[in-house]
């Protein structure tokens, strides 16, 4: 059964209230009906400070500076999810989450995009 554990529910809480709804019928969704690849998420990045965010960018991680950076806003207008238990070369795992994450904001009405190149990313439009 699919769940937030602490550290993703305090990562979410970090998150705009619109982006929060969308994970949470997201969550609601793959428990009611887990995909064949993803049975449970864990977000991993909510809000990004300076810090966080100038580290992400020299990382190659984020293609913005800080404040650039829809994480960087507070509450933050993006978050980064990953199936859990995380394995960065399942592609296609990343892919149904991403899908999944679409039809939850189809769901409840919120206008989100992803970023080509990275995986985990969702932001409001």
């Amino acid at each position: 059964m699919a769940s937030l554990r602490a550290g993703s529910l305090a990562k979410l809480g970090e998150c705009h209230p619109d982006l929060v709804l969308v994970v949470r019928e997201m969550v609601a969704e793959l428990t009611r009906a887990p995909g064949p690849l993803v049975h449970d998420v864990s977000v991993l990045c909510g809000h990004r400070g300076q810090v966080e965010q100038d580290w992400a960018y020299k990382q190659g991680n984020s293609k913005l500076p800080w404040p650039k950076s829809k994480h960087n806003s507070f509450p933050s207008r993006a978050v980064d999810l990953a199936p859990y238990p995380l394995d960065w070369s399942d592609l296609a795992a990343f892919g149904e989450l991403r899908a999944r994450m679409q039809r939850a904001a189809d769901v409840v009405g919120v206008k989100v995009r992803f970023i080509s190149w990275d995986w985990p990313h969702t932001e409001l439009a």
